[in-house]
């Protein structure tokens, strides 16, 4: 099997939150803030692998309250801080919004 890391921009709707498509078995390593301002995950895949896998990003403020169900099944990934707004990303399995 091969492994590399692969970039993966992660683009927000209106509503704070983005859908992206791994290969099976990737593993995220990061989610950082480029200079440019853009979103990005990184992940360790294997470029051969052909099924993928859906997934829901979504970003909560701090103090933010939300429905704890939304939250169910989700995983931590990172905090992204763009001046004053501060976002707390969490992935889970796909969900059509």
């Amino acid at each position: 099997m091969l492994r590399v890391v692969y970039k993966y921009p992660i683009l927000f709707t209106g509503d704070r939150v983005s859908h992206i498509s791994l290969p099976l078995n990737a593993e995220v390593l990061s989610v950082k803030l480029r200079e440019d301002y853009q979103i990005v995950l990184y992940a360790l895949i294997d470029p051969t692998e052909t099924a993928h896998k859906k997934y829901s990003i979504y970003a909560f403020f701090t103090g933010e309250i939300t429905k704890a169900k939304k939250m169910d099944g989700l995983k931590f990934l990172d905090t992204i801080i763009i001046g004053d707004i501060v976002y707390h990303l969490f992935i889970g399995d796909y969900q059509d919004e």
